[in-house]
């Protein structure tokens, strides 16, 4: 019962809501750029599939400057890209030395 009623809801996003999401859209393109906040996106890996954290349900990936088209995935955390890339901010923290560390 609850599939059909997804498969329907479904069948209405595409065939009705987003036809009409992409008509209004067409007719106020200077709102594209209203509200437009952070455009750098990180996604962790999650839902580990093993003890190790070798393989994850939900791998990650990050966008920078909202480049959608210039995703770069990584399956693990331990993926060099990720390790050297992610960095916590400690300048207003009680961190001895105030630089950024690695989680």
């Amino acid at each position: 019962m609850i599939r059909v009623l997804l498969d329907e809801v479904v069948q209405f996003i595409h065939q009705v809501y987003f036809v009409d999401v992409c008509g209004v859209a067409a007719m106020y393109p200077d709102w594209f750029k209203i509200g437009s906040g952070v455009r750098n996106y990180l996604a962790v890996p999650d839902l580990p599939r093993d003890s190790a954290g070798t393989s994850y349900d939900l791998p990650g990936g990050y966008i920078m400057d909202g480049n959608i088209a210039g995703t770069h995935p990584f399956k693990t955390a331990s993926e060099k890209v990720f390790r050297d890339s992610v960095s916590e901010d400690v300048a207003h923290a009680y961190y001895q030395g105030g630089k950024a560390l690695h989680p």
